[in-house]
């Protein structure tokens, strides 16, 4: 159960960094929006055993491909929640931001944070469910330890009980990292929109 805690929370980590950028950038510069359509719709619609099997080849077998698995599948999700949150911000209240020479931090916490933060928050949930069940489909094909890894050790020996043990404990860790971690993110951008 630790090793796929790890690799989900470190590959979420690095999606929603890698995600959240390229969405603000996206938001912000519609041209850089335009150029990276296409890897979107690609990371979007590929099945996740594809991106097991890529990552397979990429990275080997273990911690890293399902690291990078997961960070693959959250990146999409978060790019265009944060996409849409700052696209959402009228054209009118960036030129007044520019007109008036706001700071760069007064524009982060009064005009773009308030406009991200449910979008974002909604994306982080969803991209949280697609994490798991990549992470545990990527450690069943290419794992020696984890969740993954004791469901195809369940599943050759026909436990069933063991298959409805995964499956519960897995709903109830991300159900433990989103009461956790997402609430804590959660608050965090609600202090920044009140502050």
């Amino acid at each position: 159960m630790v090793p796929t805690l790890y690799r989900i929370l470190a590959g979420f980590v690095v999606g929603v960094l890698v995600g959240g950028s390229l969405g603000a950038s996206a938001g912000i510069y519609p041209n850089i929006a335009q150029f990276l359509l296409p890897f979107r719709w690609v990371l979007s619609s590929v099945p996740g055993i594809v991106l097991v099997i890529l990552a397979m080849l990429w990275c080997g077998v273990g911690s890293t491909m399902v690291v990078v698995i997961v960070a693959l599948t959250v990146t999409p999700t978060l790019y265009l929640g944060m996409q849409e949150g700052i696209g959402a911000v009228e054209g009118n209240l960036r030129e007044m931001a520019r007109a008036y020479r706001l700071s760069f931090r007064k524009r982060l916490t009064e005009l773009y944070l308030p406009a991200v933060s449910a979008p974002l928050m909604s994306s982080c949930v969803v991209a949280l469910g697609g994490a798991m069940r990549v992470a545990i489909l990527g450690e069943t094909l290419g794992a020696s330890q984890g969740l993954g890894y004791t469901l195809a050790v369940a599943r050759s020996n026909l436990d069933t009980a063991e298959l409805y043990a995964v499956a519960l404990i897995s709903m109830l860790m991300v159900s433990l990292i989103e009461v956790t971690l997402l609430r804590q993110f959660r608050k965090k951008l609600q202090r920044g929109e009140k502050a």
